[in-house]
């Protein structure tokens, strides 16, 4: 069990292929926290991907790089104290990759970026700030830099087709 009642992403996810008959959808999760929820719902199904990058180890104790589903599972781990550096290196050389070989059916609809704002940098209760802090406050980048950067990072997929 991890921080959801309901693993929102996947839901989205689900809805997507059967409102729009999308075949294959990607989650891309970029939080201090592994989604376990989303990983286990897409676990044996080669049409969905997800792709998560998260502190490790740390709660729920998910999120190895070794857990592949059949093969449409990929997750980044990163140490607490990582800087901006790792992260877009996790994020170049592990998911990005992974994702362009997937190909999600229309990036609009099929990759949706996770980041939980309830565990954001600077909440008052989020239970561990030093990875994201560091990836955030890597110089030279501003703080907004790197969440730019992976935005533009994940804009640039190309999808295989656009039905919508």
């Amino acid at each position: 069990m991890g921080f959801c009642f309901f693993s929102t992403a996947a839901i989205a996810a689900l809805y997507a292929r059967a409102q729009y008959r999308l075949r294959r959808v990607a989650v891309v999760d970029f939080d201090v926290h592994h989604g376990n929820g989303t990983q286990d719902i897409f676990w044996a199904d080669a049409d969905l991907f997800y792709g998560s990058t998260h502190q490790m180890p740390l709660f729920p104790g998910t999120g190895a790089a070794s857990e592949r589903g059949v093969g449409n599972v990929w997750n980044a781990p990163l140490r607490a104290g990582d800087g901006g550096e790792a992260f877009r290196g996790a994020f170049e050389g592990r998911i990005l990759p992974a994702l362009d070989r997937f190909g999600p059916d229309d990036l609009k609809t099929c990759v949706m970026a996770i980041f939980n704002p309830a565990v954001a940098p600077g909440h008052p209760e989020r239970p561990s700030r030093r990875l994201l802090q560091q990836v955030r406050n890597t110089p030279p980048s501003p703080p907004s830099a790197t969440l730019a950067w992976r935005t533009g990072r994940l804009g640039r997929r190309q999808p295989r087709s656009c039905r919508l």
